[in-house]
């Protein structure tokens, strides 16, 4: 654990399990590796809805985003939601730039979760792609956030998976 951080905490809720990392998510430290493990789990062993409040979250690298992109295909593979509350400062941006938050939704609050959660709402309004390969899409947002402008321009050229989620209608309010 590095700079005065809490472990990682996970609490059961009625509807979800909440996980609140917190401080830098680097891939480094104890409290990213209870994370990479929560997250790295198989998908056969999630029964549940899952809401990662970062709200404590300062940064985290390309890897953890990927990771978390991972979990919300290992979720979607057995019909449960991820949500992501109360990103903010540079964690926002890079969910909003990389596309993150038109695959998983993204809410400033815990009273926009049961929301959120609502599957038929979110089937009824939601246009995901088929098929998308949730492991390539992690892949290439790690790959635009390591390479910059050159990377992106060249993935969207190719037309590769994150192309198709950045292509789908935004969800509606």
């Amino acid at each position: 654990m590095r700079g005065g951080e809490q472990p990682l905490r996970v609490e059961q809720r009625e509807d979800y399990c909440l996980v609140q990392p917190s401080g830098v998510l680097d891939g480094h430290g104890e409290e990213d590796t209870a994370f990479i493990e929560l997250l790295g789990q198989d998908e056969r062993d999630l029964t549940e809805h899952h809401v990662l409040d970062l709200s404590d979250v300062e940064y985290m690298n390309s890897t953890m985003l990927g990771q978390v992109v991972r979990f919300h295909g290992a979720l979607q593979a057995r019909d449960f939601r991820l949500v992501l509350l109360g990103a903010h400062g540079t964690v926002r941006r890079v969910l909003q730039e990389t596309g993150i938050d038109r695959l998983v939704p993204l809410v400033d609050s815990k009273d926009e979760v049961p929301e959120a959660l609502d599957l038929k709402r979110r089937q009824a309004v939601r246009h995901r792609p088929q098929n998308l390969d949730y492991d390539k899409v992690a892949e290439e947002i790690e790959e635009i956030i390591l390479g910059g402008d050159e990377a992106a321009e060249r993935l969207r050229q190719q037309g590769g998976e994150l192309d198709k989620l950045l292509m789908q209608e935004p969800e509606a309010p």
